[in-house]
């Protein structure tokens, strides 16, 4: 396998180069994606096979060249190819390098700045640059066990997207519900566990999640969750008693919005973008650490100023954690499909005026 050194270059609009950084990628979550795909495009039998090795090779850009990238693909057994991963999985690298030069007096704070990713082979190893932050070992996927959509959702099948389809019963939002109200001002959440689906109709996978386990022992304040070691054991035991066979598929947790906007005039807390649901920096970092499987997901639960509590879901989209659509099910109102709703694409903290910001 070849290997290469990637180094970002940094430019200002004009064009003009600011610098090159040579960076270090964590292509796991890419790496995630490739062996998603793989299983979705053969089915259960490649289960066994699902943490086989995987490849990353750059895309050159059709313009430019080599050693300029345009997307990534990931193969598996040195032939079988995916759909290729956009460079935007280098955004956030690109932005910590921004930061880096804003200090350096390179950049302005708020300066736009465009980025560009380059790859260059060569024969040794892959030169190591920082430690990462976590390691974690990812517990074996599941074997996908064979259900119709149509058997255990009710409801059409939709076309094919880059995620497998997300179903939960609405009984599980009514759990996650009466948890984020009991717990006003203060973060709480849990862990979703269900089934990974193989529907021989539609040859494709889809997520069932069939329950919720409320993380009892997290630690919670008015802007963060922490899970401790006593949440996992439980779900394990819960998991266990059960006797279903299932997995871990995600997770939940809340935002206490109505608390965070107390100082706000009502008229600001009907428009503001907090109540839509949204991943902090912590949030994301946590969901690569503990959920980093392709096909998990997690559930933003907003308690608002007008006593509702609106939903939101996360999920993997190439590599990137991004909103996804999902299915409600359950009850005596038929199946409901819930579309993503659209991020403009700033950070939390840049949604938050100044009187949002929590004490």
């Amino acid at each position: 396998m070849v290997a290469y050194r990637w180094v970002i270059e940094i430019l200002r609009p004009t064009g003009e180069l600011i610098g090159r950084e040579p960076v270090e990628p964590d292509f796991s979550p890419v790496l995630e994606a490739g062996r998603l795909a793989y299983l979705r495009l053969h089915g259960p039998p490649a289960a066994a096979e699902f943490d086989r090795p995987m490849t990353i090779e750059p895309v050159w850009q059709s313009k430019l060249g080599e050693p300029y990238v345009a997307a990534l693909r990931v193969a598996a057994n040195g032939n079988t190819e995916f759909d290729e991963v956009p460079i935007s999985v280098f955004r956030q690298t690109a932005s910590r390098a921004s930061s880096d030069y804003v200090a350096r007096g390179l950049l302005k704070e708020g300066d736009a700045f465009i980025y560009l990713v380059t790859a260059y082979r060569h024969d040794g190893a892959p030169q190591t640059v920082g430690a990462r932050r976590f390691s974690v070992t990812a517990a074996p996927a599941p074997a996908p066990r064979e259900r119709r959509w149509t058997e255990a959702i009710g409801g059409e099948v939709e076309p094919g997207s880059d995620q497998p389809r997300l179903a939960l019963p609405r009984q599980v939002l009514a759990e996650v519900t009466d948890c984020t109200r009991g717990t006003p001002g203060v973060e709480t959440g849990g862990i979703l566990i269900g089934h990974l689906r193989w529907d021989p109709e539609a040859r494709d996978l889809f997520v069932e999640v069939t329950a919720q386990i409320h993380a009892r022992w997290a630690v919670g304040t008015e802007t963060r969750l922490h899970f401790s070691a006593a949440n996992w054991t439980e779900v394990r035991s819960i998991v266990a008693l059960r006797k279903q066979g299932e997995s871990v598929l995600g997770w939940w947790h809340s935002h206490p919005v109505a608390s965070w906007c107390r100082q706000c005039p009502e008229e600001r807390q009907r428009v503001c973008p907090l109540q839509a649901g949204f991943l902090s920096e912590e949030d994301s970092t946590l969901h690569r650490a503990c959920f980093p499987r392709a096909y998990t997901a997690a559930l933003v639960c907003s308690d608002v100023a007008d006593g509702e509590v609106r939903f939101a879901m996360f999920g993997w989209h190439g590599g990137q954690l991004g909103r996804r659509g999902y299915h409600i099910h359950g009850g005596e109102l038929p199946p409901a499909w819930i579309g993503p709703v659209v991020d403009d694409g700033r950070k939390a903290s840049e949604k938050r005026g100044e009187a949002c910001v929590p004490k």
